[in-house]
Formats: structure tokens, C-alpha cells, sequence
């Protein structure tokens, strides 16, 4: 085993989104903002699907989903596919994870590879029954457990535990989701402070919604007001997530690996809060979804602060393979992204391509829980690709959909000009239909039956 090699530490902020990210902001998140000046932030990345489980598929196994085959209607891992870190475990690396999303985890196939995979879930499913209760019972101002995680310090300190116990001279693969972004938006209080609006207190903002689907069946409407301030929890709980990147780098350079260690701070897919009418990262595939912050320190990744190419999440497997020397032919094979090392030779991107294969939760799933749905919600019951360049985007649909946005001049996609301008919209379609084309779709339609307690957490999170 070469030594020499670099550790790699991957973090998934859940859910944060470029639109508050991209450039990091000293003021807002100055953990990032500093780590832009070390190493490099790629400020157009793109994740290859707007939510959870398609993208972490993508950038484990550096394909889209119409290969990977992980979506809305097929919930498990291609096991033929390789991983990322199967790959680094075949090479001597120590692999571990934390996953904080229900979604990844063993029973979807994410474990594979890894030495040590572990769900933030499991082990606080009781400390989440006693703080709760502590709450109802005291009234007092502690952070709410969701989901059965209690924060993002939790998996701070777990993973830096594994660092500081750990005995091997082997370099490691670290993977951490963190997942605080996702709705409902409950930072701790500190990270709120006085930024709410007018006339809101803390317990006050976290109260206004507690299950998005709601708004999404018009069973509650939500002000503008009441918009500002879900935004107002989302964007602290952002600035929660860069304390603990602070306090996890803090962790690598306790144990002397820092000066050793590519570190990639990325996002899965962000989030709609009232932009284009929805609550989530549900039934679209606009930039407020698709565009992610990507920022990589150490190794090659320190020559140059900021770079404007076109990157996303399945670019990054090919990209860090070749940062740490790994050949991986028989993976490099199955690799739909491209690597963007400073060293490739592989041509850059001109555009980039998003697919929503399945909407999740289904419209069959809404029928169940709502006695009636209002008529619109049944247009979102399709599938969805984008093609995107620097200048435009073309959205289409399986319903025969089309939507065109000039990005430069209408960055929030709200002026579909498909019908002034048909040749951009062809053009776009054509290299949209010449890359499906080149390779084989694997499009499951049925998928194994996911457990109750994972059916409640999901639940829990906005997905059924």
C-alpha cells in the first residue's frame, strides 16, 4: 500500500443549495469562504438530480440515473455498478461513513465498500424520545430532534472519534451527509439570533409548516412573510452545517492528516423555499435544484481559488481517482463523468444534464394521504431531463413539456422564450437525444419494498 497516497474526506450538505452558497460568503458561512481561499470553489457545479438518492448514486458511481438506475420507481443501488468506495477499499484505504438521510444507507446499497457505515438515526432514536419530551415537559429552547438525528455536532464528533481511535497507517476515505438543511428547518437557536423578521420569535418560525406535502396539496398556504422566514431557519441552519465543517477540519489537524488530506465540501441538490411555487426539492428541475456548491482543498486542488468551468457530482469519482493515483480501469470504463483535475486532459464541459426520472413522492403516494388532490398537482406526474449551457437551459418533459430560459439574462428561470426562439430549443434537444443515445438505459420500473421503519423516516422527511 503507498502511503504517499492522500486521504479524501467527501461532506454532503444535504439540501444546500448554490443559490445562498456559490460564492461562499466570509459572512454567512466562513468556514467555506476561508476554505475557497486554500483550494479551489467551483462556482457552476451541478448535481446530476434534484434530490437525495439519485444524486448520491450519481457521485458514488460517477454515471446519471438512466444508467445507475436509482430513482423515484427504483429505490436500490445497481449492484453490477462500482462504487467509489469500493474502489478506495480495494486500494488499502480504511473506509468509513456516517449518513444522516434515510435514503443512504444499507438498505438502498449505499454501505457498499465501506469498512464502517453507520446511520446518525440509529443510535439517538432514544436520546430523540427524551429530548422531546424534555421540550413538551420544560418548554425549554433546545434544538427539536427530527428524524431521529439531534444535529450535526453528533456527526462532527462521531467522525472525528473514528479519526482519533483509529490505528492504522493506512491513508482513509471518510464520507459524512449531514443532513440539517433538509426540511423541517430547525437550527439551534444561537444560529438564529435576531435575523427573523418582524413579529416571528424562534418557536414561533418553527412552527409555521411541519410537513411540506401540505403545501403541495394547497391544504396550507404559506405569505411571503411566512417564505422569508422558512428561508431565514433554512440559511441559518447553513451557517449551523459551516461550524461543524470548521470543527471537523479542527479534527483532522488534531490528528496530524490535514497537510495528507483532499477535502471535498459539495451538496446533493438544493431547495425550493416558495421559488416557482414549491416547498422542497420536489415535481421540478430548475437551478434552485440543480446548482450546488463544490469547494476542494488540498493536493492539486490548492493552485487556484475559484474556477468558472462547468462541473457536476458524477465529474467528481473520475476526478478524485485520478488525484490519488488510482488506475480503476474496469470502473473507469462504466464512468459517465469526466474528470476536471487539474492535470486532465479531458475536454470541458459545454453543457451539463439533469434527469428527475420519477416524481418522489409518487402522485399515487399523495392519493393515499390526501382525500383530494387539486387538479394541477397531476402535471407534475412525469419525468423530467435538462440540458444547460452557460447561456441556456432546455427542460423537457415526458408529457411533452418543453421550457427554454436564457440563464444569463434570466438567471431564476421565470421567462420560458421556448416559443421565440425554436432553433436554441432544437439545438438543445438534439445534444440532449445524440448523449441518451450513447449508452444503455437501465430504467427499472419496480423496485424492492422499502422497510416500515425506513417508510416512517422518509415520511418524516417529505418523500412519502
Amino acid at each position: 500500500m503507498n502511503k504517499s497516497r492522500k486521504n479524501v474526506v467527501v461532506v454532503v450538505l444535504d439540501t444546500v443549495r448554490g443559490l445562498d452558497t456559490v460564492p461562499a460568503e466570509k459572512t454567512f458561512i466562513p468556514t467555506l469562504a476561508s476554505l475557497t481561499r486554500e483550494g479551489t470553489e467551483y462556482r457552476h457545479a451541478f448535481t446530476s438530480a434534484p434530490w437525495t438518492l439519485p444524486a448520491h448514486a450519481g457521485l458514488f458511481t460517477g454515471t446519471y440515473s438512466s444508467k445507475h438506475n436509482t430513482h423515484g420507481k427504483h429505490h436500490t443501488l445497481d449492484s453490477s455498478l462500482t462504487t467509489l468506495p469500493e474502489i478506495f477499499s480495494s486500494e488499502g484505504y480504511d473506509t468509513f461513513g456516517i449518513s444522516n438521510n434515510t435514503w443512504i444507507s444499507d438498505e438502498f446499497g449505499f454501505d457498499r465498500g465501506f469498512d464502517s457505515f453507520n446511520h446518525g438515526w440509529t443510535s439517538s432514536e432514544l436520546q430523540c424520545e427524551r429530548s422531546l419530551l424534555d421540550i413538551a415537559v420544560n418548554d425549554t429552547d433546545e434544538r427539536p430532534v427530527l428524524n431521529g438525528d439531534d444535529g450535526a455536532q453528533k456527526t462532527t464528533t462521531e467522525a472525528i472519534d473514528w479519526l482519533s481511535t483509529r490505528r492504522s497507517r493506512q491513508p482513509f476515505f471518510l464520507f459524512l451527509n449531514y443532513i440539517d438543511a433538509h426540511f423541517e428547518y430547525t437550527p439551534p437557536k444561537q444560529f438564529v439570533a435576531d435575523r427573523l423578521p418582524s413579529g416571528y420569535d424562534y418557536n414561533q418560525a418553527l412552527n409555521i409548516l411541519h410537513d411540506p406535502r401540505k403545501y403541495d396539496v394547497d391544504e396550507v398556504t404559506l405569505t411571503e412573510e411566512e417564505f422569508a422566514t422558512l428561508r431565514t431557519l433554512y440559511r441559518a441552519e447553513i451557517t449551523y452545517l459551516d461550524a461543524n465543517v470548521r470543527k471537523l477540519i479542527d479534527g483532522i489537524k488534531a490528528v496530524g492528516e490535514w497537510e495528507d488530506t483532499i477535502l471535498i465540501v459539495t451538496s446533493d441538490h438544493g431547495e425550493n423555499i416558495g421559488e416557482h411555487g414549491f416547498l422542497g426539492h420536489q415535481y421540478n428541475i430548475y437551478d434552485t435544484l440543480l446548482h450546488v456548491p463544490l469547494i476542494i482543498t488540498g493536493g492539486s486542488f490548492n493552485e487556484t481559488s475559484n474556477t468558472d468551468q462547468l462541473v457536476q457530482l458524477p465529474d467528481l469519482a473520475p476526478t478524485l481517482l485520478d488525484e490519488v493515483n488510482i488506475d480503476a480501469p474496469a470502473m473507469r470504463e462504466q464512468f459517465q463523468g469526466r474528470s476536471f483535475h487539474p492535470s486532465s486532459t479531458a475536454i470541458e464541459r459545454e453543457y451539463i444534464i439533469s434527469e428527475y426520472i420519477a416524481p418522489q413522492p409518487s402522485i399515487k403516494t399523495l392519493e393515499q394521504r390526501f382525500t383530494e388532490l387539486p387538479p394541477d398537482l397531476y402535471t407534475f406526474d412525469r419525468s423530467l431531463r435538462a440540458i444547460r449551457t452557460f447561456d441556456y437551459k432546455l427542460i423537457r418533459g415526458s408529457d411533452g413539456s418543453r421550457e427554454l430560459y436564457n440563464i444569463n439574462v434570466n438567471p431564476a428561470e421565470t421567462k420560458n422564450i421556448i416559443q421565440e426562439n425554436p432553433e436554441i430549443a432544437e439545438f438543445l434537444e438534439d445534444k440532449l437525444d445524440r448523449w441518451l443515445a450513447s449508452f444503455e438505459q437501465k430504467l427499472t420500473q419496480t423496485s424492492p419494498s422499502i422497510s416500515s421503519e425506513s417508510r416512517e423516516r422518509l415520511r418524516d422527511l417529505g418523500y412519502l
